[in-house]
């Protein structure tokens, strides 16, 4: 994120730069974000160069002019390798979520939407002149409308939770099914569910184990898009955090083996 933010902020910059010198606003290119997709080069050391160059063919329009009288059957070819990539990429992003009903209307309502704009341009033919530039671009429609549209879905829907669960082994089901539906209300990446409910199971059975007379577990969760914090409570002994795995032979003397030499013992 602290990546992204600054790509964010150096754009911003850079486009309020040119509005003040009399330029255009600036932004990334679709085609670069599919090419960055394909080859899986992200790295500043190309970005530089390529920016310089970028800013040398503005004092050299004649030589910009050569490279933008590109064939069209190129750009035709072009255009397709980068648009599976970026269809591809934002098919990943949207499958990266776990996805509720709500999210899934959010979604879908502004993709409908948003491919109406190509596909019946008519029926937005007599919006006023104020806002007829949201409605003549498809990405512009519908990125306009999702926004609004998933704001007032998270009405209702908190970061913070708290739920009992009752003692192992009974507690494994409730704790998946909490992590399924919490993590679809958040929008959470299905890894970070799935590792959460695993540490949550392991915690529960430990405190278990540790305590045969457990009636119950109070479980609380709280995310903020970027970290998931889970904080377990429970009447009695606590469990022990070592800041490192036992060694082998801890662990052999722990089960009563005699632990032996094997790296210094002869080779016959």
């Amino acid at each position: 994120m602290r990546s992204v933010g600054g790509g964010i902020l150096a754009n911003g910059l850079g486009t309020v730069f040119s509005g003040l010198s009399g330029g255009v606003a600036l932004n990334t290119v679709s085609s670069s974000t599919g090419l960055s997709l394909a080859t899986g080069t992200t790295s500043r050391s190309i970005a530089l160069p390529a920016g310089l160059i970028v800013i040398g063919l503005a004092f050299f329009p004649r030589l910009a002019a050569v490279l933008a009288a590109m064939p069209a059957p190129v750009v035709g070819a072009m255009l397709i390798y980068s648009a599976c990539f970026i269809v591809i990429g934002g098919l990943q992003l949207l499958t990266s979520r776990m996805l509720d009903a709500r999210r899934i209307f959010a979604v879908g309502i502004a993709l409908i939407f948003g491919l109406s704009v190509d596909i019946s341009p008519e029926l937005y033919s007599h919006v006023p002149n104020l806002v007829r530039p949201i409605f003549s671009s498809s990405v512009a429609f519908a990125t306009v409308l999702v926004i609004p549209i998933s704001l007032f879905f998270r009405l209702g829907i908190s970061n913070k939770i708290k739920f009992r669960v009752p003692r192992a082994p009974a507690a494994s089901d409730e704790i998946h099914f909490m992590m399924e539906q919490q993590g679809a209300a958040w929008g959470m990446r299905r890894e970070v569910a799935t590792r959460a409910d695993q540490a949550l199971n392991e915690v529960v059975n430990s405190a278990s184990v540790l305590n045969p007379g457990l009636k119950d577990l109070e479980i609380s969760l709280a995310f903020n898009e970027l970290k998931l914090d889970a904080a377990i409570e429970y009447e009695g002994l606590p469990i022990e955090m070592v800041k490192a795995a036992p060694s082998f032979e801890e662990l052999c003397t722990d089960q009563g083996i005699a632990a032996l030499d094997l790296y210094d013992s002869p080779v016959s």
